[in-house]
């Protein structure tokens, strides 16, 4: 289109960064998205949960959530870049694996205007890789399989252990899915909602059981 410039080639599959779009002076602000999906073109974006596939789409959540770190954010070749971590130091550990220490980034506020802390990121992963999930629904990659566990040093530093070394692991980080952070707002019962009976799964997910836990996660969305 000759009316919009700047647009440059995302990072990921389903990826459109109309963001990076400048309307040339004097003509409409207003863009029309309608690339072609999995399943060709579509007419919605779905739910707009971060956490979840189906039936919501890369590009959409790409606009509105950020994860801990980014790939390539400024085109610097693939470099993993800060996103809402500012640092982060990786040290073997004694599991077998590394531990992930990332320093939050300061002053950061979600659009309805709640505070982003180590809180909210453990929040976050208590619900992805809930119990089962981590396998069953998030096995297909690294950060499914191998994550240990997360906690909180203090208000704003995070740390994951994995117990495995998973050389792409920070790369999987910056996945468009399913670990994009979400504001605890928008979980069923906000930082209180428990992982396993409100999980910010999708809800046709049902309820994701398997003989190996113990444990059922029940889906119940955001």
């Amino acid at each position: 289109n000759h009316r919009l410039t700047g647009y440059q080639a995302g990072f990921q599959q389903f990826d459109y960064p109309v963001h990076h779009l400048v309307p040339n002076v004097g003509t409409s602000t207003t863009v029309t998205i309608d690339p072609g999906a999995r399943t060709g073109l579509f007419e919605t974006v779905g739910t707009l949960n971060a956490h979840v596939y189906g039936p919501n789409e890369f590009f959409s959540n790409n606009w509105i959530y950020e994860g801990l770190v980014a790939y390539g954010k400024n085109g610097k070749n693939g470099k993993i870049e800060p996103s809402l971590a500012s640092a982060w130091d990786v040290t073997p550990n004694d599991i077998g694996g590394d531990t992930y220490t990332f320093q939050l980034r300061q002053g950061v506020k979600f659009h309805d205007g709640e505070d982003w802390n180590c809180a909210v990121a453990k929040l976050n992963l208590d619900h992805v890789l809930a119990g089962v999930l981590a396998n069953e629904k998030h096995g297909w990659y690294g950060v499914g399989k191998y994550t240990q566990d997360w906690y909180c040093n203090n208000e704003m530093e995070f740390v994951i252990r994995t117990n495995f070394k998973h050389g792409p692991y920070l790369q999987e980080l910056t996945l468009i899915r399913p670990i994009r952070m979400i504001s605890p707002k928008a979980f069923m019962n906000g930082n209180a909602t428990d992982p396993a009976t409100s999980n910010s799964c999708q809800l046709d997910w049902g309820t994701a059981s398997h003989t190996d836990y113990q444990e059922e996660v029940n889906c119940a969305g955001i």
